[in-house]
């Protein structure tokens, strides 16, 4: 007789086993985000689809539980070799820690999840105004200090007789990098004898401008003038 297999399918007398092909899955990798500034980042990803259809996409938020899908470019990969693929986020919140991985999902549904990783917006700037230093009687030298926070950042004093200044001098180094304390300075002149001015630094980067506290100095009084007069009474 003809034997039925467990799903009451009738097979040939002696049965055959049937033939089964298992393809791999395809492999899909989260790469390191680039692009990333105060509110944008490139997110990236590759996928070897193994000779399948993949579609890509990539998830992110503000922790591994994600939240946020976004379908990656180019959208769907074929073929047997790894091919990257990406997407642009905008709209990001400044000075954040986003999580993110990529995701492929090929033709019978299946998932497939590259690992998580992390980047994090751009900050803006510290920025601390300091001491005047080098007064004259029109003349002194704006101080302040600055870190960049790994974003270049353009630095300008702003000065004037009220703290609404009026006036601004780029700063030396007029662009600070990097993520330490910067001294930075301006020397400003043909201000006026006996004078309070107020000043302050100013930093912006991708992430905005930051500002230093308001201070003031007072420039120097005019030196007394002092005549020599012709001498009087004089005894022979």
């Amino acid at each position: 007789s003809v034997p039925e297999d467990y799903a009451g399918v009738n097979r040939t007398n002696p049965p055959d086993i049937g033939a089964y092909e298992f393809i791999a899955n395809p492999e899909v990798l989260t790469l390191p985000a680039t692009g990333v500034s105060a509110t944008t980042a490139t997110l990236n990803g590759s996928v070897n689809a193994i000779s399948q259809v993949v579609n890509t996409y990539f998830d992110y938020g503000l922790t591994t539980d994600y939240g946020n899908t976004v379908a990656g470019v180019p959208a769907v990969i074929s073929g047997n070799s790894v091919t990257t693929y990406s997407t642009s986020l905008t709209n990001l919140t400044t000075s954040v820690v986003y999580h993110f991985r990529a995701r492929g999902i090929t033709g019978a549904g299946v998932v497939i999840y590259g690992d998580d990783m992390i980047f994090e917006t751009v900050p803006p700037p510290v920025v601390t105004t300091t001491a005047a230093t080098g007064l004259a009687q029109d003349g002194a030298v704006l101080n302040g200090i600055v870190n960049a926070n790994n974003s270049s950042t353009t630095v300008i004093f702003e000065y004037g007789l009220t703290d609404s200044y009026g006036s601004t001098i780029s700063a030396t180094p007029g662009i600070v990098t990097g993520n330490t304390d910067t001294p930075v300075s301006a020397a400003i002149s043909g201000l006026t004898v006996n004078t309070t001015y107020h000043y302050r630094a100013v930093g912006t980067n991708s992430a905005g401008s930051a500002y230093g506290e308001d201070m003031t100095f007072t420039t120097l009084s005019a030196p007394p003038v002092v005549v020599t007069l012709p001498a009087t009474n004089v005894l022979i």
